[in-house]
């Protein structure tokens, strides 16, 4: 095969139909024409002599009709879907590996992959806003998509920059209950509630690893509940020792006694039943407790379903479900407001059972063991510092100042300027 370089080009061209190498950087590529199409390929070599042997062979096999061609797929978002529930189960990440895809699916399934451009993941983001989700909400459904495109990297091509597109995400909630205000609304919630509400607050164990906890993981001899891998959502096994803890081990020793469940939840209604929702009955008692956070009393508002724009209300009414044609409507989008809840939320119990540990004195380590956090910068967000721990950090600095002038007014060597 007679072939020369041609200048500039990275090609060695030869005899018309006798293909040409190259070389993309260190690896050399061969490049030849059959029934009527171009094919590219790597050698998968830093060696010229590999690429020429695996051209000449490419050749052959083009003349005698025996060349695989191969076909251009087209994949879908459904095919993408898959192999991220494939990875996801692999993996054994907490919650449903189908966890969040329901908006992504009612958007783009039944579309190629390379349908799903950067625009129309635009319209996608502005749909869920407009329907009211918060971005970080909107961004975990991103982070799915995203990890689809990366799961099919060989079959998309030009995919779109997700990680360009992700929203600013929204400030930490900063929502935590002292003692005081844990005990006035303990006093306030069905009886239903009281037991699960007590453990959340003393452990910050998760509602769902709550909900879903059976009698199979409690040992009653050490008093001990242990988590599987499969009960929590990162997957990692862990062990709170409930016993330690007076009050746990009495609503314990209560529930064992009277609860009836056929599924062996922890957990229940009155006995016999799952727990369920109980967000109702968990907003009526802190509107009724006047349970404070950083944004404020917990109670009802109006806000508009377009723009969000939020209205005080004087009297709280309750129920929340109101008429349509009573509720008032939003100046600029002219759509009618609907009630929402701005208050204390079960998963603030998490972060006062974080700050908990921390003031108890628990290292960093074991609270983290026992909150179920991976990581230390998620941890050290549920670890709220509020107005009066910073006057008892100002106050030890102040000590601090009493007790170096005493030594410096005692010491013969110190002497001021």
């Amino acid at each position: 095969m007679d072939k020369k370089k041609v200048k500039g080009s990275g090609y060695a061209q030869g005899e018309h139909g006798a293909g040409r190498i190259l070389r993309r950087g260190k690896t050399w590529w061969i490049q030849y024409y059959a029934n009527g199409r171009r094919f590219r390929e790597s050698s998968k070599s830093r060696k010229k002599a590999v690429a020429k042997d695996l051209l000449r062979r490419r050749l052959v096999a083009a003349a005698d009709g025996t060349l695989p061609i191969p076909v251009r797929r087209q994949i879908t978002y459904q095919q993408m879907r898959e192999r991220l529930i494939t990875d996801r189960t692999k993996k054994q990440v907490g919650g449903k590996p189908e966890d969040g895809l329901k908006p992504l699916d009612g958007a783009f399934l039944g579309l190629r992959a390379s349908a799903i451009t950067a625009d129309a993941i635009n319209d996608f983001i502005v749909a869920q806003q407009r329907a009211g989700k918060a971005n970080d909400t909107v961004n975990g459904y991103l982070r799915a998509l995203r990890r689809m495109f990366k799961l099919s990297a060989d079959e998309v091509k030009n995919p779109p920059n997700v990680n360009a597109l992700m929203l600013k995400a929204s400030k930490a909630r900063q929502g935590f209950i002292e003692r005081d205000q844990y005990l006035r609304l303990l006093a306030m919630l069905p009886e239903y509630v009281r037991p699960i509400y007590t453990f959340g607050y003393f452990t910050g164990m998760r509602l769902g690893e709550l909900k879903n906890l059976t009698w199979s993981r409690v040992d009653h001899q050490t008093e001990t509940i242990r988590l599987e891998s499969e009960d929590t959502k990162n997957a990692e096994p862990r062990a709170i020792p409930y016993g330690k803890v007076p009050e746990l081990a009495q609503v314990m020793a209560e529930l064992w006694k009277t609860t009836k469940c056929a599924s062996g939840l922890v957990f229940t209604r009155k006995g016999v039943a799952p727990l369920g929702s109980f967000r109702k009955a968990w907003i009526r008692a802190c509107i009724k407790a006047s349970i404070t956070t950083k944004s404020g009393v917990s109670r009802m508002l109006w806000e508009c379903p377009t723009c969000h724009d939020r209205r005080e209300v004087e009297k709280q009414p309750w129920p929340p479900e109101l008429p349509k044609d009573e509720a008032p409507r939003c100046a600029k989008c002219e759509k009618s407001f609907r009630w929402t809840y701005c208050g204390l939320i079960f998963h603030d119990l998490r972060r006062a059972g974080v700050r908990n540990l921390v003031r108890a004195g628990v290292p960093q380590s074991v609270a983290m063991r026992i909150s179920g956090h991976k990581t230390t910068a998620v941890f050290q967000r549920y670890n709220i510092t509020d107005e009066k721990d910073i006057a008892e950090a100002m106050e030890r600095v102040a000590e601090f100042h009493v007790v170096e002038a005493k030594r410096t007014e005692a010491s013969p060597n110190v002497r001021p300027n």
